[in-house]
């Protein structure tokens, strides 16, 4: 999961340069919208948006937009793939001019909860 939130939020910060807003949220998803109980954590950002054409092949293994600033294609190659390996799906919504929201819906495990030791929150936020 950090793999997945830390590509997302890098490429919302590539595509809105020196000025922006990030959002990030977390959310349970309504009853009867899903199959099952799910959350939903969406990363939003006020950068240009994406024209059609590249939403098209937003996934696609070693498709970018930035070859000339580095990118390699994969981030959201592997986000997608995070996803799909917790069991949820992933949206994006955007437009030119106003931004892109990506979405990812996870579904609710029906075990206990399981505190995280405080060391891994530590090591995590470095």
């Amino acid at each position: 999961m950090y793999q997945l939130l830390m590509n997302l939020c890098i490429n919302a910060g590539q595509a809105m340069g020196e000025s922006g807003e990030l959002t990030i949220t977390l959310t349970p998803v309504p009853e009867g919208e899903t199959d099952k109980a799910a959350v939903c954590l969406q990363v939003a950002d006020t950068g240009p948006g994406m024209e059609q054409a590249v939403l098209d092949r937003l996934f696609e293994p070693l498709f970018t937009t930035r070859y000339d600033q580095g990118g390699s294609g994969i981030g959201l190659m592997v986000v997608q793939s995070i996803v799909q390996n917790h069991g949820g799906w992933i949206t994006v919504d955007s437009r030119p001019g106003e931004g892109t929201a990506f979405r990812v819906f996870l579904p609710v495990g029906s075990g206990e909860w399981v505190p995280v030791p405080e060391a891994a929150l530590q090591e995590a936020m470095e």
